[in-house]
């Protein structure tokens, strides 16, 4: 190991406070996440994609719920009027446009990690949140136990076409800093899916320590403009 590599783990932990410090200090984080994801609907791999994962956020993480929201929205899985208006409304508001017009059919699937007991992430085809998921482990959002082994709604890596990743911090080159327990770098070890990292204009930095295990995003959507790496 180089003497340069060795000093990797103390800047990753040392970003990561500076970063997290940064991004709970966003006050707008809703309006700012409407605005990512019209950033992320303009791209081909959005469009195209049939199997999405997308991370349920939390604390000061880029939120998801309105991406998910709309995906099940679109697929016809969300049947509560007043939730639909309030997410089109929201939408529509940002983008000029109809939150349901902006999905094509070909977005089939909604899926949601969990983490398994032997490190990797399991995949659900999420259809009902308030039904299926509760609060699990660090507070996230869960496929309840009794979803999980369900025959039809477990999803398999290798059927993956877009994964949407949280971070700490990324760079403009796609480095990504995760939140140090690598259930993410094992899963795109697994996929062969298009990678987007979603964050806040604050979580972009010069870059990213890495190591021979991290894993670089494809693209990083932030609020202000989209990276390719």
């Amino acid at each position: 190991m180089k003497p340069d590599e060795k000093d990797i783990p103390s800047r990753k932990t040392h970003m990561r406070q500076e970063i997290r410090a940064l991004r709970k200090a966003v006050s707008d984080r809703e309006a700012r996440s409407l605005r990512i994801f019209h950033h992320l609907k303009t791209l081909e791999c959005w469009r195209t994609a049939k199997n999405v994962l997308v991370y349920m956020n939390i604390h000061s993480e880029v939120e998801t719920e309105v991406i998910i929201a709309e995906m099940l929205m679109a697929a016809g899985n969300v049947a509560k009027r007043s939730d639909r208006i309030e997410v089109e409304n929201r939408s529509e508001v940002l983008s000029g446009h109809s939150a349901s017009a902006s999905f094509p059919a070909a977005i089939r699937k909604c899926v949601v990690p969990w983490c398994r007991e032997d490190g990797e992430l399991g995949l659900f085809h999420l259809i009902s949140p308030e039904e299926e998921l509760s609060p699990a482990a660090h507070g996230i959002r869960e496929p309840r136990e009794e979803w999980r082994t369900h025959p039809h709604r477990s999803v398999a890596a290798e059927e993956l076409d877009l994964i949407l990743l949280p971070g700490v911090a990324f760079d403009k080159k796609g480095g990504r800093l995760g939140q140090g327990r690598a259930y993410y770098d094992r899963l795109l070890a697994r996929a062969n899916a298009v990678t987007v990292g979603l964050a806040f204009s604050c979580q972009i930095v010069e870059e990213v320590p890495r190591e021979p295990h991290d894993w670089r995003v494809d693209f990083v959507v932030t609020e202000e403009e989209i990276f390719s790496s």
